[in-house]
């Protein structure tokens, strides 16, 4: 995963689909700790039957505002 840009209200990252789908298992393990934010990520990550030469981009600005690139 690699940080793309920092600001005092948003992030942006970038990771591969490798990495998406170990962030994807750490939820559905720890989804009654993560919540409902956690359900919202795992929606904006990728499937396991996409590509594995896509790499995601993601930027954060809230809870309220999480949305793949």
């Amino acid at each position: 995963m690699k940080i793309l840009e920092e600001k005092k209200s948003s992030v942006v990252l970038e990771l591969s689909v490798e990495e998406a789908e170990a962030i994807a298992a750490d939820l559905r393990e720890n989804a009654d700790l993560v919540g409902a934010g956690g359900a919202e990520l795992l929606k904006l990550l990728p499937q396991a039957q996409q590509a594995h030469s896509v790499t995601m981009r993601y930027e954060w600005i809230g809870p309220e505002d999480l949305r793949g690139h």
